[in-house]
C-alpha cells in the first residue's frame, strides 16, 4: 500500500490540484495530511481520496474544518493521532509544538512519524522510528520550486530511501 504524505498545504488550492495529480498517478487512496489546510475548500480538494488529518497552528477554524471533514468522510484526528496501516503505527502532529514532536519521537513507540509545521522536506530515522516532513506549499513564503509532497511505500522496507518526494 502506498500513501501520500502532506502538509501545510495553506489554501494553496492549485498547489493541492497538482499534488492530487500526483497522487493519483502514483495509484494513492489513502493521504495523511499533516496540518496547516486552512480552509474549508482546501479541504474538499482532496473528496476523492481516503483522507487523515491533523489540525496545525494556522487552523484557526477547527470547528468548521471538522464539520465538513465528516460530512466528506475524512478522519480529523486533531491536533495529533495514531492510525495503524499495514500493521505500521504511525503518529501524526503538526509539529509546532517542538517539544511535544521531540516527546513522541523520542518514545520510539512508532514505525513512522508524519510532521509538517517547518516547510522542509526530511526523511530520517531516530532510533526505528522513520520521520517524514513532506514540505510545504504556502503560496507566500514557499518558492515554487520547494513546493513537495511524499509518498511512501507501506509494502517496502521502512527506509529514508523509500520516501519519494515529488516537487509541485
Amino acid at each position: 500500500m502506498k500513501v501520500g504524505i502532506i502538509s501545510d498545504t495553506h489554501s494553496n488550492i492549485a498547489s493541492i490540484k497538482k499534488a492530487c495529480k500526483i497522487f493519483n498517478e502514483q495509484n494513492i487512496n489513502v493521504i495523511l495530511h499533516c496540518g496547516d489546510i486552512t480552509s474549508e475548500d482546501a479541504l474538499r480538494e482532496f473528496r476523492d481520496f481516503k483522507l487523515y488529518f491533523v489540525f496545525g497552528n494556522i487552523d484557526v477554524n477547527r470547528k468548521e474544518l471538522e464539520k465538513i471533514s465528516t460530512e466528506i468522510g475524512f478522519h480529523c484526528l486533531k491536533e495529533e493521532g495514531v492510525i495503524i496501516l499495514d500493521k505500521r503505527r504511525i503518529a501524526l502532529i503538526h509539529g509546532d509544538n517542538k517539544k511535544r514532536l521531540l516527546e513522541i519521537i523520542e518514545q520510539q513507540e512508532f514505525d513512522i512519524i508524519l510532521t509538517g509545521h517547518t516547510h522542509k522536506k526530511e526523511a530520517y530515522f531516530f532510533g526505528k522510528t522513520l520521520v517524514i516532513n513532506p514540505g510545504a506549499h504556502n503560496p507566500i513564503n514557499t518558492l515554487r520550486e520547494n513546493r513537495t509532497i511524499a509518498v511512501l511505500d507501506l509494502d517496502k522496507a521502512l527506509t529514508a530511501e523509500n520516501v519519494s518526494f515529488f516537487s509541485i
